[in-house]
């Protein structure tokens, strides 16, 4: 009987052995998902955070040399307005100021406008406008109307467009 209880005694200890050495590989895999789970979301805040950084810095600098040449510019304006030798209007070196930098670009097709300048614009096209209301194109000799334009008289007569 002693052996048998000696049996039983080297069976449960063997069992609990078998149990802890399985318990064992449990914790190390569970400090090893937390290790890289906190490694993980430390590269990831470190890369994240550089990305953001880079990205600011580049408006940094953008603000910064913008402010420069405003600064120039105000520097240029203010000496002109106070100590020219003639009286000259804000608006004038304003406007003067903003042409000078569109023709800067050397763009035929690009054009600054002052307010006064875009309204007659604006009304010289508006009025040189009248007629049906159809889009037309001369092909050969003759003119033909591409499409009404909605709203005008050309379509709600039914003008067909080819």
């Amino acid at each position: 009987m002693e052996k048998e209880e000696n049996s039983k005694k080297q069976q449960k200890q063997q069992q609990k052995q078998q149990q802890k050495q399985q318990q064992k590989p449990r914790k190390n895999r569970r400090k090893y998902s937390l290790l890289t789970l906190i490694l993980t979301s430390l590269v990831t805040l470190l890369i994240g955070g550089g990305v953001v950084f880079y990205y600011m810095n580049q408006k940094l600098v953008a603000a910064t040399e913008t402010s420069q040449a405003m600064s120039k510019i105000e520097t240029v304006f203010s000496s002109l307005y106070s100590g020219y030798y003639k009286s000259v209007s804000k608006q004038k070196l304003e406007n003067g100021a903003l042409t000078g930098m569109v023709n800067a670009l050397g763009d035929p097709f690009t054009d600054y406008m002052s307010k006064d300048e875009t309204e007659s614009l604006n009304n010289t096209i508006s009025s040189s406008f009248t007629g049906i209301g159809a889009e037309v194109q001369k092909k050969g000799d003759y003119v033909q109307i591409i499409a009404p334009i909605k709203g005008t008289p050309a379509k709600k007569s039914w003008f067909a467009s080819r």
